[in-house]
């Protein structure tokens, strides 16, 4: 722990340095983590192999979800000891996203960018259960000419035809941007286990940014994880429309 090396919930690259300056806190905070669902977003462990039981709505690393001393705890050691930087790096080391999770989605954002390059707004989505990609989706509502081709729903049905039902409770999925309020009913009407975007959509994202789908008294409450790799899902919506504008200053739309 001390010496290697680890990557924060934006998938930047993290020094060594600071691993060792958290090394002192690293016991405590695993202590936290196996109390109880501790501000760091990471739920206990499950007991016997049982299933954890899912945290509804955004697990954001500064958004209390416990009174149990160990956590308390682990926030003063925020307030007084290390900035805030040093603290999302120890949540991330605790959370149960690491470097293995990243590359599903990697895998949507090469999906958004096939979008993109098809003159489509670049999402893309995967399916994974058991650490393996099940389906993979991207926005082709413009090749379609269908409003219902969105990257989690094309996903999300490959997922069902693949697997041959339409539970995917043991599933998650990855998608490049926050689920509108069609793609969020998909999400609770399939039983997918846990959803993780990247970059928010402050216009029609139902997983907390206009309104959070998952909070309403539904049969099913996914497990949330936001902003991961928001930088790089981000940068390519932002390029996306950069390069639209840029067209309509030409004349060439």
């Amino acid at each position: 722990m001390a010496r290697a090396a680890t990557k924060n919930r934006h998938g930047a690259g993290i020094g060594s340095h600071v691993c060792i300056r958290l090394t002192p806190l690293y016991a405590l905070a695993r202590f936290a983590r196996s109390a109880s669902p501790c501000s760091c977003g990471a739920a206990p462990l499950p007991a016997g192999g049982a299933a954890p039981r899912p945290l509804p709505g955004s697990l954001d690393p500064w958004t209390p979800r416990s009174h149990s001393l160990a956590c308390w705890v682990l926030r003063a050691f925020y307030f007084f000891f290390i900035n805030k930087e040093q603290m999302q790096i120890m949540c991330y080391v605790l959370s149960p996203l690491s470097a293995p999770q990243e590359k599903f989605m990697r895998i949507a954002i090469e999906q958004a960018r096939i979008a993109a390059d098809e003159g489509e707004v670049p999402v893309g989505a995967v399916v994974v259960k058991d650490g393996e990609v099940i389906s993979v989706g991207r926005n082709r509502r413009e090749a379609d000419k269908n409003a219902l081709a969105h990257a989690e729903l094309e996903a999300i049905g490959a997922a069902c035809r693949a697997l041959g039902g339409w539970r995917l409770w043991q599933c998650e999925l990855y998608v490049t941007l926050e689920p509108c309020p069609m793609c969020t009913g998909a999400i609770i009407n399939s039983r997918l286990r846990r959803v993780v975007y990247g970059a928010s959509d402050r216009k029609s994202g139902s997983c907390g940014s206009v309104v959070n789908l998952f909070e309403l008294p539904y049969n099913h409450s996914p497990e949330v994880v936001s902003g991961f790799m928001e930088e790089e899902c981000g940068k390519l919506l932002t390029d996306f429309f950069r390069g639209l504008r840029n067209k309509r200053k030409d004349g060439n739309i």
